[in-house]
């Protein structure tokens, strides 16, 4: 029968959480590793650890959980983190949602229910510890950040990285107009090879859009970002950090004003809500 005895592992350097675990004395040896025979618990967050390894008897140190995602050996704990998050949320409603391609035609803004929209969201985020902002060149996207950049007092900067989809051809067409045309039909159901006439692939729109947000975590570790782009270029941005084929981007739904989390560290990447 497995004989366990608790041992306190101290603080946390980062967190100010005690640790504490427990051992089988008829198991436990320096270096092993006993994912059967050790847990340890974080009292303050309420979730248990199920595996590690025992650097010294007695419990003196063990791989354990931290708070802020992943799993970290002892010499680790209490290193920080250069987590960034990004708040990344698609523009507002506009007259032509879902009846026209716009692409990057200038000119087209919020309209009433939008510029609602931008202001409810602004209302919403103004809580959460964002300390940059960025936008699509777009003006609706730009209208979209605006309210919540008038309230947290920053300036909202433009990168192309985020702008929206280079449509080419069907640029201005409606979705009846492109219903039947195959080069459309074959776009919508292989996304990932196929290149709109004279226009982008999707997996260019990828890259732009992770490049700049992996560029963004490296220049602005530890902070909070809000990006203000569109929605297919928001669905392969999350479609990428959750490893879904361009060709299943339309099971991602992104809607007008919604916004989607992603966490970054050492640890890898982490997407933490969706069309929200």
């Amino acid at each position: 029968m497995p004989r366990l005895v608790h041992a306190n592992l101290g603080d946390c350097h980062d967190c100010n959480i005690e640790f504490t675990a427990a051992f089988d004395v008829n198991q436990t040896k320096v270096g092993r590793e006993l994912p059967e025979a050790i847990f340890v618990e974080v009292s303050a967050k309420g979730f248990q650890v199920d595996r590690g390894m025992v650097v010294a008897t007695g419990g003196e140190a063990v791989t354990h959980r931290h708070p802020l995602g992943g799993w970290m050996p002892p010499e680790r704990h209490g290193m920080a983190f250069t987590m960034t998050t990004f708040y990344i949320i698609r523009h507002a409603t506009n007259d032509l949602v879902g009846k026209v391609i716009t692409g990057r035609r200038p000119g087209i803004g919020l309209n009433p229910e939008g510029r609602r929209q931008a202001e409810q969201l602004a209302k919403r985020l103004a809580r959460e510890p964002i300390q940059i902002v960025y936008s699509s060149p777009r003006e609706r996207a730009v209208e979209t950040a605006v309210p919540l950049a008038k309230r947290l007092n920053l300036d909202i900067q433009i990168s192309e990285a985020f702008d929206e989809i280079d449509f080419g051809d069907w640029t201005g067409l409606t979705f009846e107009q492109l219903a039947p045309l195959p080069k459309w039909q074959r776009w919508n159901s292989f996304r990932g090879v196929t290149r709109i006439p004279g226009g982008e692939m999707m997996c260019e729109v990828q890259t732009r859009m992770v490049m700049a947000i992996q560029g963004l975590h490296a220049e602005y570790p530890e902070q909070t970002i809000a990006v203000f782009s569109h929605g297919d270029p928001i669905r392969a941005t999350l479609a990428y950090y959750l490893g879904v084929p361009l060709d299943l981007l339309q099971r991602i739904r992104v809607d007008p004003a919604s916004v989607s989390i992603i966490t970054l560290n050492e640890e890898g990447p982490e997407v933490l809500g969706m069309n929200g």
